[in-house]
């Protein structure tokens, strides 16, 4: 009865890793699309924090009829143009909504969720190698 139990647990992680991981993978390919709606718009940084979380950059970006200012968190660093992280002053590409300019996203891999969408892949891989371990356990159990 032992053998079998060790048996079900290891299933049990196996299915608990894989649902976690394919979570984390729709997390990350619903944010590496960008809506065919929206626009890149070059932005320029205002303000960015860097040693507090969650860090976040504070940019302004042109509208119809001006500019518009927007916050938002980083999940991963933005960049500037020669790929150093964006200071003050420096020119960084965000994606507008036209029919609503209000509507502005960081690039597709800066997104908080994108690093979520990695922790839950890396998480799910880590459960189905436990699973698999307690697969080959309770199979050397059975002998």
């Amino acid at each position: 009865m032992g053998v079998l139990a060790f048996g079900l647990f290891a299933v049990g992680f196996i299915a608990t890793g894989a649902a976690v991981a394919v979570v984390g993978a729709v997390m990350l390919r619903r944010n590496a699309r960008l809506p065919t709606s929206r626009v890149p718009v070059e932005a320029v940084v205002v303000h960015r924090t860097s040693h507090v979380r969650p860090s976040s950059v504070t940019f302004d970006y042109p509208v119809p009829g001006g500019w518009l200012r927007a916050r938002r968190v980083e999940g991963l660093p933005v960049t500037n143009g020669q790929g150093r992280v964006a200071q003050q002053g420096d020119r960084i590409t965000v994606w507008v909504d036209p029919r609503d300019p209000a509507a502005v996203r960081l690039s597709s891999g800066a997104s908080a969720s994108s690093m979520g969408g990695v922790l839950l892949i890396l998480m799910g891989l880590l459960l189905v190698g436990a699973g698999l371990w307690f697969v080959t356990v309770s199979l050397v159990l059975g002998r």
